[in-house]
């Protein structure tokens, strides 16, 4: 039982230079030579590696490769070799580095026997392959791309380092613009294909939220003959993309929902302080689990998890056993508690991002957190970005959704949700910033001995600021729900 998440976790030889140089059609150098695990960050690089060279418009890997191979790298996969190395240093040249490392990820698909899955979504995407791989690593070796390595870079990365003799594997796919599902998909070739949902999110690239249900419809073509796509049947376009994967007629077509027509099914679902009970039916088998995440997207994404698991042919119980140890991670639904004001506060850290979804999602666990009668809700929401035209209505039509969850007091941070701001009835205190910076400056005008604090906004908002303001030294906070 073991799981191989990243190059730095995965120590056994992953490459021989016969094999890399084969893989990219290059030349190698450097005698006789094998790698453990590959890095495209000089920065990052493990004793062992394979360095990258990828060059960019920004940017050239061949400048930093000097410094990859004194931070413990031992070969270098090059398309010019720079003067200052030295001429025994172990090599592959090729014509383009970045062509090389799909070449890389090609062959790792193609010499392994392991049952893959891809994820892709609106929202969901990373938390969801988080959980298939947790339920998976009971069940057999299992690779996962790293944190939300999804784009045309980071899913060729992740499969070229999936070693020979895993057991499974699990990819996130993301995407900007037409066509690059497609593109990654064909290249993960997954047994399974799971896509969480479609939602306005990163909408300013496509013409109308059908578009965006047809971008995520490409996974379908990648899926391998016989494979199965897996689909959210409580989202509106449920319907279309079922038909676009019903015309591929090699593809099983299955669903996941709250919805009695769910082929895996989430019957019931208990929130407590740290964790949700939940009862399922998976494909005809009943199952009771807990998770130690809060929110019905959470146990939803759970069932869609464990859906992708049982396809692959993991054991149910050794899943659901996975599954219980996933924590949240940073800026994704971590809870902590932390002494402020001369008093205890509880945060919500969902600063990593935000769309009109995941907020709703993120209000409504604020409001189902269970505490003292005299605590207060409060939610610090940053802009949502990539909203395209109609960015103002999305941020004011979170008002109802504050109301409806019992936020006591909304702050909103950047220009964007100024219009929430003005949206809010009077029911709700609220106050307004320009920037975090102004807000942190405010907060202990703001903040009182027991609130829970929801922070939430795009990455670009910088929302993260006021977390990391908050975020007390080691031994002065705890973490809700962490494992013992």
């Amino acid at each position: 039982m073991s799981v191989c998440l990243t190059s730095k976790n995965s120590r056994q030889i992953l490459w021989q230079a016969v094999d890399a140089a084969a893989a990219t059609g290059g030349r190698a150098r450097g005698g006789v030579w094998a790698v453990s695990g590959i890095s495209i960050d000089s920065r990052e690089v493990q004793i062992g590696d394979l360095f990258v060279a990828l060059k960019g418009p920004n940017y050239d890997g061949h400048d930093f490769i000097i410094q990859a191979f004194r931070n413990g790298a031992s070969a270098g996969l090059v398309s010019r070799v720079p003067s200052k190395l030295d001429s025994d240093m172990p090599l592959i040249i090729v014509d383009d580095t970045n062509i090389a490392l799909r070449d890389l990820a090609k062959a790792a698909r193609e010499r392994t026997s392991a049952k893959v899955i891809a994820v892709t979504g609106s929202v969901g995407k990373t938390g969801t392959k988080e959980m298939i791989a947790a339920g998976l690593v009971e069940n057999g070796t299992t690779i996962a791309s790293l944190g939300n390595q999804n784009n045309h870079i980071g899913v060729p990365l992740s499969l070229a380092r999936m070693p020979k003799d895993c057991n499974f594997g699990v990819f996130e796919v993301g995407m900007s613009a037409p066509g690059e599902v497609a593109n990654l998909t064909k290249l993960i070739r997954p047994h399974v294909g799971i896509i969480t949902t479609v939602e306005p999110v990163h909408t300013e690239f496509f013409n109308s939220l059908e578009a965006v249900a047809d971008a995520k419809g490409e996974l379908f073509s990648g899926i391998i003959n016989e494979g199965t796509a897996i689909i959210n049947r409580d989202n509106f376009f449920f319907p279309h993309l079922l038909e676009k994967a019903q015309a591929n007629e090699n593809l099983k077509v299955m669903s996941f929902g709250s919805s009695e027509e769910s082929d895996f099914k989430l019957i019931d679902l208990k929130t407590e302080s740290d964790s949700i009970n939940i009862k399922a039916n998976l494909n005809g088998q009943e199952v009771e689990y807990i998770i130690k995440l809060r929110g019905r997207h959470w146990a939803l994404n759970s069932v869609a998890a464990l859906a992708a698991s049982s396809l692959v042919g993991a054991g149910i119980d050794k899943s659901t056993k996975g599954l219980s140890r996933v924590m949240p991670m940073k800026g994704r639904g971590s809870i902590f508690s932390t002494s402020f004001g001369g008093g205890k506060i509880s945060i919500i850290d969902e600063s990593y991002n935000a769309s009109p979804p995941s907020m709703e999602a993120a209000l409504q666990s604020l409001g189902d957190f269970i505490a003292d009668s005299k605590s207060r809700r409060v939610a610090i929401l940053g802009d949502m970005l990539e909203l395209g035209e109609s960015e103002d209505q999305y941020h004011a039509d979170l008002a109802p959704i504050c109301e409806k969850y019992n936020v006591n007091l909304v702050c909103t941070v950047g220009p964007l949700m100024a219009h929430l701001h003005l949206a809010l009835p009077a029911s709700i205190s609220s106050k307004h910033f320009a920037d975090p910076k102004k807000l942190i400056m405010s907060l202990s005008n703001i903040i009182l001995s027991g609130d829970i604090i929801l922070v939430k906004g795009s990455k670009g908002s910088r929302v993260s600021q006021i977390i990391d303001y908050l975020t007390p030294v080691s031994g002065s906070s705890s973490a809700i729900g962490a494992e013992v």
